[in-house]
């Protein structure tokens, strides 16, 4: 009786212990303002998730702004924000991006939109170092799906890109490749 005793204290000690370190933990946290979208040509509605570099740069999509209205892929640094692509600007070009990218080791960007390319059913693409948009599949609307929204792409060591897309397709996903 007395050992179960003891090995019960022993692990609530743990368990208190464990329970004071992540409490510090969580207080030792600060927050802070690191940008705020105008809705202007900067963009707006960042809905996505930001993925940093190596350097610490984070990267990100909005949904709306930027020089046509259609949303932005931007770049977050020490400076202000910097606007990579305005989306919209005709030409089979991607509509509001609401998912989040992809880097690839060269800092080349990887993405979908929602909308637009050639059939307005929304693109898997890539933003280059440069800023320089690539449109590398414009979803059709039938049996490679439309609508690519929620999910952001995965891409595997070979460098194919998957993802998925809201309607269409066989049953729903589609993969995309490099």
């Amino acid at each position: 009786m007395i050992s179960r005793v003891a090995s019960a204290s022993r692990a609530l000690a743990v368990v208190l212990l464990l329970s004071a370190v992540a409490n510090h933990s969580a207080h030792a946290q600060t927050f802070g303002l690191l940008y705020s979208f105008t809705n202007g040509t900067d963009g707006g509605y960042p809905y996505s998730t930001l993925i940093p570099d190596a350097s610490g740069n984070l990267y990100g999509t909005t949904y709306y702004g930027g020089a046509y209205t259609y949303g932005t892929a931007f770049e977050l640094s020490t400076s202000p924000e910097t606007v990579l692509h305005s989306f919209g600007n005709g030409m089979g070009d991607g509509s509001s991006p609401f998912a989040g990218l992809v880097l690839d080791k060269s800092g080349n960007l990887y993405g979908t939109t929602y909308s637009g390319g050639a059939s307005g059913y929304g693109t898997v693409f890539m933003v280059d170092t440069t800023g320089k948009e690539t449109i590398l599949h414009s979803f059709a609307g039938g049996a490679d799906g439309n609508s690519p929204i929620y999910g952001s792409l995965v891409r595997d060591g070979s460098g194919n890109l998957y993802g998925t897309t809201k309607l269409g397709g066989a049953s729903g996903s589609v993969r995309c490749s490099k």
